[in-house]
């Protein structure tokens, strides 16, 4: 039996948690969930997820226990062995974490990356490490053909994740204003932030919550909303903002409705997004940062093509989450990424068809059935 502590819901930890609590089940492990915060259930983790609750009432602190939430409140699990994840999208750990990693109760920090795993040791962190990876469900991102969730009938761009400075949100919606507007493409953000929302409408109409660019200077006209999206055009050039609605099972869907993707962030604990993209066959136009340079480095040549590399980094700041006590982070060199843009847009028949040896990449290399066998490792490894 292992116990879990853990979200379950549509953000970041929660989606972690919903893949891992079913791989572990599909690897033959019996689990007690420990839920954190608010229950959303998608139906595509339902069972896995309600068979976990069930199982409260053989719960056991003698039994190994997995955290899956911010280290900082790791404090609140229990377990032999207590196992914490510990993601992060700088430099550093924040002092709150780096205490409760070094002096909580977890005997093990599990974390994403090497790259992770390196910065941890860095800062002397004395517990064992471990990596185990997220991954992917490739019964759900893969490159058979399903129905576009949006069919925009020209070259698409898309770019998926809350809108944040850390991801690089606003300045690539304002490169791609300025370098694409003229031309016959569309761009898909699938980045609207429940957080921001600061206006007494319903957030939905709300277009900050989507970006702080205000595409209306760039020339785009607003054409309205659809039920899916809403829709700004400038000439033959779209840019769709989407509803934050689609239940897990329907995003390759959402995927496979772009050419390219874009995911150009600063530093990221593993980027879910990105490797779904990838795994369904479809290049993007990525940051090689803290995170993506776990898998980005090894993928088939069309997609190392779209690398954008790491060449300056300046203090991690965005005045949210970020107050300049965490390190440092990665800076978008714009200029590339508008090149990596007129590029592709250029050679639009390279990706006209889902690419089959990137998926394959991916579901060979990063599944979550791989991260379950991992996790498992190590609970093993530790348990004595």
């Amino acid at each position: 039996m292992i116990n879990i502590y853990a979200p379950i819901n549509n953000l970041g930890y929660g989606v972690h948690a919903n893949n891992m609590i079913k791989a572990l089940t599909e690897n033959g492990q019996e689990l007690t969930l420990t839920t954190i915060g608010e229950v959303q259930l998608d139906y595509f983790f339902e069972i896995y997820a309600k068979t976990a609750l069930q199982n409260k009432e053989k719960y056991s602190a003698k039994n190994p226990s997995v955290h899956i939430f911010h280290d900082e409140f790791s404090n609140a699990a229990s377990g032999k062995p207590l196992l914490a994840f510990s993601i992060f999208e700088t430099s550093q750990l924040k002092q709150a974490s780096l205490k409760m990693v070094e002096n909580g109760p977890s005997d093990v920090i599990l974390t994403t990356t090497q790259a992770h795993a390196d910065l941890l040791k860095n800062q002397k962190v004395s517990k064992p490490i471990e990596v185990v990876n997220e991954g992917i469900d490739d019964t759900i991102f893969n490159t058979i053909p399903v129905d576009k969730y949006i069919d925009t009938k020209k070259f698409t761009y898309l770019t998926v994740g809350k809108k944040e400075e850390r991801k690089n949100t606003d300045s690539l919606i304002r490169t791609f204003c300025t370098t694409m507007k003229e031309k016959e493409c569309a761009l898909i953000c699938h980045t609207f932030n429940p957080f921001i929302n600061n206006q007494q409408d319903h957030p939905f109409k709300n277009l900050g919550c989507w970006t702080g660019v205000n595409v209306l200077k760039h020339g785009f006209e607003y054409k309205g909303f659809n039920g899916k999206a809403h829709t700004f055009s400038y000439k033959t050039c779209d840019i769709l903002f989407t509803l934050p609605t689609l239940p897990t099972a329907s995003m390759a869907s959402l995927y496979h409705s772009a050419n390219v993707g874009i995911q150009v962030s600063r530093g990221e604990g593993w980027d879910l997004p990105l490797t779904e993209m990838l795994a369904c066959g479809l290049p993007v136009i990525a940051t090689d940062c803290l995170g993506h340079s776990e898998y980005l480095p090894n993928t088939p040549d069309i997609q190392k093509n779209l690398i954008i590399p790491k060449k300056e980094m300046t203090i991690a700041f965005d005045n949210v989450w970020f107050k300049g006590d965490q390190g440092i982070w990665d800076v978008l060199d714009t200029e590339i990424l508008k090149g990596k843009l007129e590029e592709t847009f250029t050679n639009a028949t390279l990706y006209e068809s889902k690419c089959d040896p990137l998926a394959d990449y991916m579901s060979q290399n990063y599944s979550w059935n791989a991260a379950a066998k991992q996790l498992i490792d190590v609970i093993t490894k530790y348990k004595g």
